[in-house]
């Protein structure tokens, strides 16, 4: 299998964190991959046979309307060009119309959390609150058009749910990891060993990260008597594409928090050590979709203090402790708590060293997303909505008694059947592998026309239907992948002398050619059937309708023990002009 990867927004933050583990891992599996990055990346020190990064072409992105074109025109070439088989958009977004098979991890969409929503959103700028919205609906379209879309928490997948909950059947929860390097812990510092205590906050800064909480707790703790100093890994320039965030920046670096806060990145080379340098680790963020300096700590054996959120809960279970949102007073107080129990010190450790190797590691997000991958990779089930609405006599009931069992047998269908409810002693029932709608209304014929229009492309958009397959001349036009078979004589017409039903005929002729027109394909049970049941269009739609005559079941075979009564003509027919029972 060769896949290839978007990982053109590895820049800053978590999604550098996750290309750099995704190349040293996915380079074990036997998968032949090649991986766009930035050009700012540092691949230089990856070594795999099967693994090819490319910087990406072009020099630099000149906002997101650049980017989103270049994506959605460039990137597609390449991508269709590259040969793969599927491709990993790692990033949030994917190609809306992709060339070959797409997986979609949403690992850092934001806008789509609740807290995010309510809390956050409402304080930037209204230009920052239409960006969201067009994130958040570029982020769904590009999961309605990937065969698997991937979010790295069930808090993020049910945010995302909030807005999308057709995109439900196509997701997975698949948990990140943390790198095996974390796990050192040799020559790790005793617990205030300087009388001092020494707090640790990873982040860089967006409006969601609020780190004067932390900054407020340490000055509270300091004029309590316990001497706290606090890190946090944020840069000035970090708070430059946030105006309305310029307060908080100028908080941390007043006069206020001058003597127990520094401020100041940390390379995540480097945090391995930087976590043994610390006696505890905090995380006040007020929304995460994953949350990678949390699991990092854990893994480190540093305790964890975070905020009480949804995602720090799922992640960090019982393994660490929760103070109030945004509060520095109860942040203080789990603190000075965690400072005056080494029990409780040792007990947090213990079980997040555990939480962090059982269910955090690179090896098992990696086996799920080759889980995933090789899924897309397989030949999947087509997915067929049969319309049966009009199969109540004759030859539509005979077509579906014998054609039913036959689909439901196919390994490579999965088959659904809609009809109304008045035909259920009419079709036939039960039959394993096929899955029954029924329609209530009140019959009539212009009703029947009418619903199928309505509620049939319904059923196959919340079906997510492959094919909707109408065994008569016409079936609804909006329906996706229509295929139609053309089985009806309307011709008959043209023998017809009665006014209602040559009206009758005049329509099905007409329902038969804009069925036609707006089908994918379309099958004639003959040649003659193919062309009268096209007319004047035949020229135009000769190219998608193919010819399959029907069976007959193996019961009809010749029996020539039986003695027949030369005398006796059986017809067998129901009763229509084109009939010709009066010649009989």
């Amino acid at each position: 299998m060769k896949i290839i990867i978007n990982a053109i927004s590895a820049n800053t933050g978590g999604i550098v964190t996750y290309t750099s583990n995704l190349i040293e891992y996915i380079g074990r599996e036997d998968l032949d991959a090649i991986i766009y990055v930035p050009r700012t990346f540092n691949a230089g020190l990856i070594e795999s046979p099967n693994v090819t990064v490319k910087k990406v072409p072009v020099k630099r992105f000149f906002g997101p309307i650049h980017r989103f074109l270049w994506e959605q025109i460039f990137w597609r070439k390449i991508v269709k060009k590259s040969g793969a088989d599927i491709l990993y958009s790692s990033a949030n977004y994917g190609v809306l119309f992709p060339p070959i098979k797409q997986v979609l991890l949403v690992q850092g969409e934001i806008y789509l959390n609740p807290v995010y929503r309510d809390k956050v959103l409402p304080k930037l700028p209204i230009s920052e609150q239409i960006s969201a919205f067009l994130r958040r609906n570029l982020m769904l379209f590009s999961a309605r058009h990937s065969s698997i879309t991937i979010f790295p928490s069930e808090v993020a997948l049910n945010a995302a749910l909030d807005y999308g909950p057709d995109i439900a059947e196509n997701s997975v929860v698949n948990y990140l990891g943390v790198g095996d390097r974390f796990a050192a812990t040799e020559s790790r510092r005793e617990w205030r060993q300087d009388g001092q205590l020494e707090l640790l906050y990873v982040s860089v800064f967006y409006p969601h990260k609020d780190p004067v909480t932390l900054a407020e707790a340490s000055r509270l703790l300091n004029d309590q008597g316990l001497p706290t100093k606090i890190r946090i890994t944020m840069e000035a320039h970090d708070f430059d594409p946030w105006p309305s965030s310029r307060n908080e920046l100028t908080a941390l670096t007043s006069d206020r928090y001058a003597d127990c806060v520094n401020i100041g990145r940390i390379e995540h080379q480097q945090l391995t050590d930087a976590l043994k340098s610390y006696d505890a680790f905090v995380f006040p963020s007020m929304a995460e979709t994953f949350g990678f300096p949390m699991v990092e700590a854990m893994r480190a054996g540093i305790p964890l203090i975070v905020s009480d959120i949804p995602i720090h809960r799922e992640i960090c279970g019982d393994a660490a402790l929760y103070f109030k949102l945004s509060d520095p007073v109860d942040l203080a107080a789990r603190i000075k708590e965690l400072d005056g129990s080494a029990s409780l010190r040792a007990t947090l450790i213990d079980r997040a060293k555990k939480r962090a190797v059982n269910q955090f590691s690179w090896e098992k997000h990696i086996s799920a997303l080759r889980g995933s991958l090789d899924s897309v990779f397989a030949p999947k089930k087509i997915r067929v909505l049969i319309n049966a609405l009009h199969a109540r006599t004759g030859g539509g009931v005979t077509y579906l008694r014998n054609m039913l069992p036959l689909l439901a047998r196919d390994p490579m269908l999965e088959v659904h059947l809609c009809a109304h409810e008045d035909q259920q002693d009419v079709l036939p029932k039960a039959i394993d592998n096929i899955e029954y709608h029924f329609l209530r209304f009140e019959r009539g014929f212009w009703k029947v026309l009418l619903r199928e229009q309505i509620d049939l492309p319904k059923l196959a958009r919340r079906l997510r239907a492959d094919i909707t397959f109408s065994p008569a001349n016409y079936g609804p036009i909006f329906a996706p992948n229509s295929v139609v078979m053309l089985r009806n004589a309307v011709s008959v017409g043209f023998v017809e002398r009665r006014p209602v039903k040559l009206a009758y005929w005049a329509l099905l002729f007409v329902a038969t050619l804009v069925s036609l027109a707006a089908s994918k394909r379309a099958i004639a049970v003959s040649n003659y059937a193919s062309r009268v049941g096209t007319g004047f269009m035949w020229d135009w739609t000769r190219s998608k309708v193919a010819i399959i005559p029907h069976g007959v079941d193996g019961r009809f075979r010749v029996n020539r023990k039986v003695k027949r009564n030369e005398n006796t003509i059986l017809a067998v027919s129901d009763i229509y002009v084109q009939k010709n029972f009066k010649n009989l």
